[in-house]
């Protein structure tokens, strides 16, 4: 949907690695909020935002995160994972 491709963008659009990064932190940030205010719809857009192809091959960028970003990260796929 919109919001995907909206955060699919943010995060590609930056040219260093180091902006990557900024927006990547900050587009969590959000996520984990969105998360803490149950708001499951636009939860499951941003992070189908990061499972997209175009984001999830910025190994790089996600190499770069912080030790609480990546916390974060695992405890917003951890919940939004769907047991099959």
């Amino acid at each position: 949907n919109d919001v995907t491709l909206w955060v699919c963008s943010l995060i590609v659009w930056p040219k260093t690695l180091k902006e990557r990064v900024r927006v990547l932190t900050k587009v969590l940030e959000i996520a984990w909020a969105l998360r803490k205010l149950n708001n499951f719809t636009a939860l499951i857009s941003f992070m189908s935002a990061l499972s997209n192809s175009a984001v999830h091959r910025l190994k790089h960028t996600f190499e770069g995160l912080s030790e609480e970003s990546l916390r974060i990260l695992e405890d917003l796929r951890l919940d939004t994972a769907v047991e099959g």
